[in-house]
C-alpha cells in the first residue's frame, strides 16, 4: 500500500507539472475551469494524504510536492484570471445580456458610419417611447439615448441630400434670379477695403460661432446682390475667378431668405415652411432645426430688415434671443438697425468711382455676351467716360444699380447709338439732375 500510495502521488505531481506548463488563452474559459477542477482535486489529494493515518517513508515529501504543484497551479489560474480578457469573457458568460448591448452598440456605430441619415429616422421612432429611472422618478425618451443623432457627419449628410432642391428653390427665387450676375465691386470688412470680395476673406468670420455679417449701405448700393452671392459660395457655388477656390466654411451650408414681412407667422415657421419636408410629408421637426441653426447649417438672410415694419423687427429680434442662429446674414440701410446683435461683422459696399467704371461695366458686359456691342475699346472707354461726365456733374459716385441700369440702356440702345445720347448739358439740365437716378431718367427719356 505505501508504494501505492506513493506511485498516485508521482503521478499526480506528473499531472499537475504538465497542466502548469501548457500554455491556455485567458478568454478561453472552458479551459481555465478545467484548470480550476484539477487544481482542486490536488488540494482534495493533499487534505486525504494530510489525513491518513497510515505513515510511509515518502509521506511527507509526497505532502510537500503536491501542495507546491497545487500552488502553482493556483498561482496560474489568478494570472489568468486577472487578465481583462479573461474578465470579459466571464462576465459576458455570466450575464448573457450584455451580447444584446453589445450587438446593439456595434449596429448603431455601423449605422453611424454607413447610413447616417437613418439615425433621424430611428430618432423619430424612438422619440415616443419612455421609460422612467425609478430611484429618482425621472423620465427619459428612448430617443435621447441616440447619442450621435445629430453628430456634424449626420447633419453634413442632411445637408448633402437637401442640398439640390434648396438650391434649386433658392435660386429660381425671383429676387435672387434677378441679381444672377454678381460683379465684385470695392468693399469694406470691417474697414479693411477689399476690391474683389472671395470666399477666403469671409471664413475667419464663417469658422466662429455665431457669425453675424451684417451688409450695410444706401439703396441701390450691392447689399442684396452681395448677400446673395455669399449664400452661394456657402452652397458650394464657386465663381470662376476664385483661384483658390477656398469654401466659405467647412461645410456646407442651406440658405434660407426671408424678405418679407412675417405678419402672423413666426421667424422659425417662415424658415420650415422654406426647407425641404420629410418623406411623410410633415415639416422638419422644431428640434432638428434648432440643431441645424446651432451648427451653422442654415444660413439665414434677413433682406432689408431697415425697412420692414416694427411689427416684424420686433419679432426678429425676440425669436433670435430665444433661438441661436449662428450663421446670419442682415442687410440694412442703417447701421442701428442690426437687430440687437452684439457680435457682428460689418461689411459695406462702397460706390463705385468713376476711375472704377470700366472694372464694373466691362465684366458686367462680358457676362452677358454683349462685350462685342461696342466695335472697338475707344468705344466702349467713352461710354465710361460718359458716365462718370455725369457723375462729375452731380459730384457724387455711383451705386451698382445705376451702373447696370446705365449698362443695360446701353445694350438696349446697340453700344454706338450711345453717341445719339447728349454729352454736354445746360446749368438748367444740370440743376434739375440732382442725383445719379435722376440722370439715369433722363437718359432713359431722350434714347429716341
Amino acid at each position: 500500500e505505501e508504494n501505492v500510495r506513493t506511485e498516485a502521488a508521482l503521478s499526480l505531481i506528473k499531472i499537475g507539472d504538465f497542466v502548469k506548463s501548457e500554455a491556455i488563452n485567458s478568454w478561453d474559459i472552458e479551459k481555465v475551469q478545467k484548470l480550476k477542477n484539477i487544481q482542486q482535486k490536488f488540494v482534495e489529494a493533499q487534505r486525504k494524504l494530510t489525513a491518513d493515518k497510515q505513515s510511509w517513508l515518502s509521506k511527507n515529501k509526497d505532502i510537500d510536492n503536491l501542495r507546491l504543484v497545487s500552488n502553482a497551479l493556483n498561482n496560474k489560474i489568478t494570472k489568468l484570471e486577472n487578465k481583462p480578457s479573461y474578465q470579459i469573457v466571464h462576465l459576458v458568460q455570466v450575464n448573457p445580456w450584455i451580447w444584446l448591448v453589445f450587438v446593439g452598440i456595434v449596429g448603431y456605430v455601423g449605422i453611424f458610419i454607413f447610413k447616417p441619415l437613418f439615425l433621424l429616422k430611428l430618432d423619430r421612432w424612438l422619440k415616443p417611447a419612455s421609460f422612467t429611472i425609478p430611484w429618482i422618478n425621472l423620465p427619459v425618451s428612448v430617443g435621447n439615448l441616440s447619442l450621435l443623432r445629430y453628430h456634424p457627419r449626420v447633419l453634413d449628410r442632411w445637408v448633402a441630400q437637401h442640398i439640390d432642391e434648396v438650391k434649386n428653390k433658392f435660386l429660381h427665387t425671383p429676387t435672387v434670379s434677378e441679381r444672377e450676375i454678381h460683379i465684385p465691386i470695392l468693399v469694406k470688412l470691417n474697414d479693411k477695403e477689399i476690391s474683389c470680395l472671395q470666399p477666403k476673406d469671409l471664413s475667419s468670420v464663417f469658422s466662429k460661432s455665431p457669425a453675424c455679417l451684417v451688409i450695410v449701405g444706401e439703396g441701390g448700393v450691392g447689399k442684396t446682390s452681395l448677400a446673395y452671392q455669399i449664400a452661394r459660395w456657402g452652397l458650394g457655388i464657386i465663381e470662376e475667378n476664385d483661384t483658390e477656390n477656398k469654401p466659405l466654411c467647412s461645410h456646407k451650408i442651406l440658405p434660407v431668405l426671408i424678405e418679407q414681412e412675417l405678419d402672423n407667422k413666426s421667424l422659425i415657421d417662415a424658415i420650415a415652411e422654406q426647407l425641404p419636408r420629410t418623406p411623410e410629408g410633415d415639416k422638419i421637426s422644431a428640434e432638428l432645426l434648432a440643431v441645424l441653426l446651432k451648427r451653422q447649417r442654415i444660413l439665414l438672410l434677413l433682406d432689408h430688415v431697415s425697412e420692414m415694419s416694427e411689427s416684424t423687427y420686433s419679432k426678429l429680434q425676440e425669436a433670435l434671443t430665444q433661438t441661436p442662429v449662428n450663421a446670419l446674414i442682415i442687410t440694412s440701410r442703417l447701421k442701428e438697425r442690426n437687430l440687437g446683435r452684439s457680435q457682428q461683422t460689418w461689411l459695406e459696399p462702397q460706390k463705385i468711382e468713376g476711375a472704377r467704371l470700366s472694372n464694373f461695366i466691362q465684366p458686367y458686359l462680358e457676362a452677358q455676351n454683349k462685350r462685342d456691342i461696342f466695335e472697338d475699346d475707344e468705344e466702349f472707354y467713352r461710354t465710361c467716360t460718359r458716365l462718370a461726365s455725369m457723375m462729375a456733374a452731380t459730384l457724387q459716385s455711383a451705386t451698382a444699380l445705376l451702373v447696370r441700369m446705365y449698362v443695360d440702356q446701353v445694350i438696349e440702345l446697340g453700344g454706338l447709338k450711345t453717341a445719339q445720347l447728349p454729352d454736354n448739358r445746360s446749368e438748367e439740365h444740370t440743376s434739375e439732375l440732382q442725383s445719379p437716378c435722376n440722370l439715369v431718367c433722363r437718359l432713359l427719356l431722350e434714347k429716341k
